[in-house]
């Protein structure tokens, strides 16, 4: 949705065009669109005003009625959760609401309210819209003395706002308007530009862009850049409250574009009394009175106007205006944003302190949701364990069951995102759980499928993560492995990502060392929390995917319009299965340009097809082949692959499938041929340094020659390279851990290092294939 769009359509008063422009994008009757708050807001005060100025058909009022009263229950909660920023919002409508049923004196006695509300939070704009309002309905009463007196506020409040196309309509509207001269009540806030209008498509962009970062260090640099753009602020500081102890969490410069963050530097240690406060970032005494006040503090000439003339801090610096805004969330003070301009006096105007009122609410919003996001491990540790206590009690009232469905779902999404962005592997998720509740009027999925991918460099190399899980159990139980299992694997990839892990971890170590991780944790309940998974890693320049299957369905390979599984040789039990795991082998297969892989859990599987003539009961397919022919019939589309499915069967458990689209050209088997024909010749000439040599560059280009990295083991033996041979050797052991001559190669490197123990475990494995 383009909000600036509605909002001119709706301030011009064009009423015709704000329909259209509302039933293009299918409202009221797509009630699933995603909207912000904001966005949200508007479009409802925007179906109100349509259906009051008889814009629509009765046909289509049933559809708007029932679209607004949703809406109104939406805005009922959030004013309960942050009654500051949404009361107002909600009395609006409700008022709006009342005045469109009959309810004239009802929405008057509620437009007052909403009134005051907004003079005592300083919301500007929304005060505008309701004394129109009110106007509106006085008029209707035949009051016209005081449609006159709510009009003049309004034009005052729009007018202090800056909305130009609102202004005009009501002066042609209402000619007395022309010939009021009003000034704006808030005598705190010094303007000093009485040009500066409030950029709307500029603030939405901004808190669009606010509300689009989830990782913490992210949010905090995003936020600085956008009030040094919006707030006229030259430098800029947020102070967080953690565990009773304000922090400055992030600092920058917006000359120098110097931003730095998550430095959790305790208030308290700036230290408010010192003789030599030239070294202080900030004033921690002006941040220590917003805090006890819970209010805003403006100062358009620090250092000679206001309650800080004194300041240790303000007399070494100079500061020539400083801002200090408190950010609240659900009514509890939360974070302090502190912004000075040391180039000008009354560099705070109020249209920049308005921006900043817009976007604290996102901020706040953001923040929370950045922190849950930062502390998700040691939420979900508290959540798992919650949920093995869970597993046997009975849940007692279905509004207390929603409520835990719903925090599950909360802390899930985070980990299920497909996170992979690659020009040569491209994924798709698609996943329906089969438990589906509402909470507060919206529908949810839980279950205990997940989809989840990502990028990683392992020595160098770009490769796609993905993994396609299914947990034991229905609902919580099942949704409890994916907690587990998401939060682990995730852990992996970051380490990965965000440490050195990745530059001496070749693609077989890193599946294995997840497998011992992942499977430890799921031990750790005692049978009670099992998981099927396939996961892999794809090399995206050599088109090479390698997996472990964990008694997860086969993989479908879709190549030139057949349908086929791919077989793993080693197979495993279920992560958490009270057995041991043995020898841990990753399966590599070699894609091809437009190969398409689906994998899926046992729901793609476990349909109901029909019913028994005799007994009535379901019958449930068997035929795992069924699929094949599902992929091929949607020619391996996810979306048409579901629409089958639903088409011939009924789903008996949670589906999740994930399809991966190779792009790359890599293709060359006449320069393949050439180089492998060449090592041949190497090898019957025993010119190990030259077999050496070009063996490395072939496996660097095609890595699934496992035939080559054996060979190649044998040479670095010969040319006393034990180190070398042993990390070719080892890739091989976690391809073929049953490849007798590998093994013995092995044993000889590890031998003539002296690495005695190793060599004993590989000969151990050697006479476990061959005990003669």
């Amino acid at each position: 949705m383009q909000l600036t769009n509605l909002l001119n359509n709706y301030f011009a008063g064009k009423y015709k065009n704000l329909k259209d422009y509302l039933f293009k994008l299918g409202i009221p009757k797509n009630k699933d669109l995603k909207l912000t708050n904001e966005e949200l807001f508007f479009t409802i005060l925007s179906l109100l005003v349509i259906n009051e100025t008889g814009h629509v058909a009765e046909v289509e009022k049933k559809d708007i009625n029932d679209y607004i009263s949703k809406g109104l229950k939406k805005f009922e909660s959030f004013s309960l959760e942050n009654p500051r920023i949404y009361t107002h919002k909600f009395i609006i409508i409700k008022a709006g609401l009342s005045g469109l049923n009959g309810k004239i004196k009802d929405a008057i006695s509620l437009l007052d309210k909403a009134i005051a509300d907004c003079k005592l939070n300083n919301f500007i704009l929304e005060e505008g819209i309701a004394q129109e309002l009110a106007g509106s309905l006085w008029y209707k009463q035949g009051k016209e003395i005081y449609q006159k007196a709510h009009l003049k506020e309004a034009y005052r409040c729009y007018t202090n706002w800056g909305l130009s196309s609102k202004i005009d309509s009501l002066e042609k509207e209402y000619v007395f308007l022309k010939k009021e001269k009003f000034t704006s009540e808030n005598t705190t806030i010094s303007d000093t530009s009485t040009s500066e209008k409030l950029d709307l498509d500029t603030v939405l962009q901004a808190s669009r862009a606010i509300s689009g970062e989830i990782e913490l260090d992210k949010l905090l640099k995003k936020m600085l850049e956008i009030l040094f753009a919006n707030a006229g602020a030259e430098r800029g500081f947020f102070i967080y409250k953690s565990n009773r102890e304000w922090l400055i969490q992030a600092e920058g410069n917006a000359n120098s574009k110097d931003i730095k963050v998550l430095q959790a530097i305790p208030l308290d240690s700036i230290n408010s009394e010192s003789s030599e406060p030239s070294e202080w970032s900030l004033s921690p005494n002006i941040v220590n009175y917003v805090i006890r006040k819970n209010s805003m503090l403006l100062l358009n000439d620090a250092s000679n106007k206001g309650l800080f003339i004194n300041d240790n801090y303000v007399i070494a610096k100079k500061p020539k205006s400083i801002l200090c805004y408190p950010i609240i969330n659900k009514n509890i003070l939360c974070g302090i944003i502190y912004l000075e301009n040391n180039l000008t006096t009354d560099a705070f105007t109020s249209e920049r302190v308005e921006i900043l009122k817009i976007l604290s609410s996102q901020i706040a919003i953001s923040m929370e949701n950045s922190i849950l996001y930062e502390n998700l491990e040691e939420k979900v540790e508290e959540r798992t364990r919650d949920l093995n206590n869970a597993l046997v009690e009975v849940r007692g009232l279905k509004e207390q069951q929603d409520m835990d469905y719903y925090l599950n779902t909360l802390l899930i999404e985070p980990l299920t995102l497909n996170n992979a962005k690659s020009g040569l592997v491209e994924i798709e998720f698609l996943i329906k759980q089969k438990k589906n509740f509402i909470f507060r009027d919206e529908k949810y999925e839980l279950g205990g499928d997940i989809n989840l991918s990502e990028n990683i460099k392992l020595f160098g190399r770009q490769y796609t993560v993905f993994l396609n899980g299914d947990a034991m159990g229905k609902s919580i139980q099942g949704a409890g492995g994916v907690l587990v299992l998401g939060t682990i694997f995730k852990s992996i990839i970051q380490r990965t990502i965000s440490t050195d892990y990745g530059k001496n971890t070749h693609p077989e170590r890193w599946l294995k060392n997840a497998f011992i991780e992942m499977h430890k944790a799921f031990e750790s309940f005692d049978g009670s929390m099992l998981m099927s998974t396939v996961y892999g890693l794809i090399d995206e320049s050599a088109g090479v995917m390698y997996f472990i299957n964990v008694e997860h369905p086969d993989p479908v390979l879709y190549r030139d319009g057949i349908a086929s599984f791919l077989k793993s040789q080693y197979r495993y039990r279920k992560l958490g299965s009270q057995l041991e795991a043995g020898s841990i082998a990753v399966t590599l297969f070699t894609l091809k340009q437009n190969d398409v892989i689906i994998i899926g859990s046992d729901g793609k599987d476990d349909l109901i097809i029909g019913r028994n003539e005799d007994t009535n009961r379901e019958l449930i397919n068997h035929d795992e082949g069924m699929f094949l022919q599902y992929v091929k019939d949607a020619d391996g589309q996810l979306n048409k692959i579901y629409e089958d499915i639903l088409r011939n069967a009924k789903l008996k458990d949670d589906l999740s499938l994930l399809r991966i689209l190779y792009k790359n050209n890599n293709d060359c088997p006449d320069i393949l041929q050439t180089s492998l024909d060449q090592l041949k010749t190497y090898k019957i000439e025993n010119n190990y340094e030259k077999y050496y040599s070009l063996g490395k560059e072939i496996i660097f280009q095609y890595p699934q020659l496992t035939e080559v990295l054996i060979e190649l083991t044998n040479v670095c033996i010969k040319m006393m390279l034990y180190e070398e041979a042993i990390n070719c050797g080892e890739k091989v052991r976690l391809r073929e851990p049953k490849n007798f001559n590998n093994l013995m190669n092995l044993f000889k490197a590890y031998s003539e290092l002296g690495r005695k123990e190793r060599a004993g475990v590989i000969l151990n494995a050697c006479i476990r294939l061959r005990p003669d």
